[in-house]
């Protein structure tokens, strides 16, 4: 059976991480904007496709994929304090907490 994109977002926003596709303070029409002011920074992702993502608007900056490193994602995330109430294996900002310790340790 073929899902929906939206019966797939609305599975995630009721049962992982608690935010709606729509929800945020600043719009994705920004968000080159935004980025340019990081360009000059190393910058450290979990995952290919965030890479990807980074580069597509920030071509000249050096970004690395930690997973390339063989870095896994601890079972046990740092808690983040995060307004959310959901379980903090779906915490994006626990997650990314997780890859700044990495970074800041081996880096």
């Amino acid at each position: 059976a073929v899902v929906s994109t939206q019966s797939t977002g609305r599975y995630i926003t009721q049962n992982l991480n608690g935010l709606s596709y729509n929800e945020g303070t600043i719009p994705y029409s920004n968000l080159a904007g935004i980025l340019k002011t990081v360009n000059h920074l190393t910058i450290y992702t979990y995952g290919a496709n965030t890479k990807r993502f980074l580069l597509k608007y920030l071509p000249n900056t050096v970004i690395i994929d930690v997973q390339e490193l063989g870095y896994k994602m601890p079972k046990s995330l740092p808690t983040a304090a995060c307004p959310r109430h959901h379980p903090t294996r779906y915490c994006a900002l626990a997650k990314a907490t997780a890859v700044k310790i990495y970074a800041e340790t081996n880096f």
